[in-house]
């Protein structure tokens, strides 16, 4: 089978594993929907790596057109963020990720540095785990997206520029045990219904140095309330992006949820019928979302 000869194969793969499932389920807190007396209103659907990994609550249906961002005197940012076993960039436009990359898989055994699939002794290739394709979108289909069902309001929270408050550098870098807590915060307004409102959109991110998992804490507010039908947006795919071909050493990364005191698992391609032009309805999986 492909690349059966390096001994650091299955663990490279197994971590990119990992990230996925740390990505889906390692972020703290969503605002939502005050639930009800006696349970959480979350409600599990479309755990799925594509074509659109989301979060799980219901969107709201009400669409408005969209408007023309206001011009902004926020300079826009990247801010990179390096442990001993990551590397990530995220963009101050939309506060996403444009890039994870693994460095290292860490075991009881052993600590060994980790590369991309067809990654050899003379060329050690980055295991990036965000599309390039995906960064190429318009818009751009990079984690970590939010969809409200409001187009205006989807355009300003996903393509406006951000303030990062807890990282005045340009790069971050954590060792041993450390943490940082990094927020981006937008405050703008929007037009809806023809009536200007104002917004406050926070993202916050806490990166631990040696933990593959880092927290997400989403904030919407419109008008001094929370937003509700918001979804949280993961993919495109993640994983090594310079497979070409997946076996059994070479594997998707799957979708992870933790839904009814059960786990949910979905595998990228095996999970889904797709038509003609390479799409395929999401899946969707009912019960409450243990976040």
């Amino acid at each position: 089978m492909e690349n059966s000869t390096n001994p650091t194969n299955q663990s490279r793969f197994l971590m990119a594993a990992i990230l996925s499932m740390a990505i889906l389920l390692g972020w703290s807190y969503f605002m939502a929907p005050t639930p009800p007396p006696g349970g959480n209103s979350n409600t599990a659907a479309n755990a799925n790596t594509a074509p659109q990994p989301t979060s799980t609550v219901q969107p709201n249906l009400e669409v408005t057109q969209a408007v023309a961002l206001p011009a902004s005197d926020v300079p826009r940012r990247e801010l990179t963020v390096k442990s001993p076993l990551y590397e990530v960039k995220l963009d101050s436009k939309g506060a996403l990720a444009t890039s994870w990359v693994i460095l290292k898989n860490v075991s009881p055994k052993a600590e060994l540095a980790v590369f991309a699939d067809g990654s050899t002794e003379t060329e050690k290739k980055p295991l990036q785990l965000i599309s390039q394709k995906a960064l190429e979108q318009t818009p751009r289909e990079i984690p970590f997206r939010l969809v409200t069902g409001d187009a205006a309001l989807d355009l300003l929270i996903n393509e406006g520029t951000y303030t990062i408050d807890g990282a005045d550098e340009a790069n971050v870098e954590l060792a041993g045990q450390e943490n940082r807590t990094v927020d981006f915060v937008l405050r703008s307004d929007v037009m809806l219904g023809g009536v200007t409102q104002p917004v406050e959109v926070r993202k916050k991110f806490t990166f631990t140095a040696d933990s593959y998992v880092s927290d997400l804490a989403v904030t919407i507010l419109r008008n001094g309330q929370p937003v509700p039908g918001a979804k949280l947006l993961i993919g495109a795919s993640i994983g090594d992006h310079e497979i070409n071909h997946h076996t059994f050493y070479n594997i998707e990364a799957e979708a992870v949820a933790a839904i009814d005191g059960d786990i949910f698992r979905h595998q990228g391609y095996y999970s889904f019928t797709y038509d003609a032009n390479g799409n395929a309805p999401p899946l969707a999986d009912p019960g409450t979302v243990n976040w």
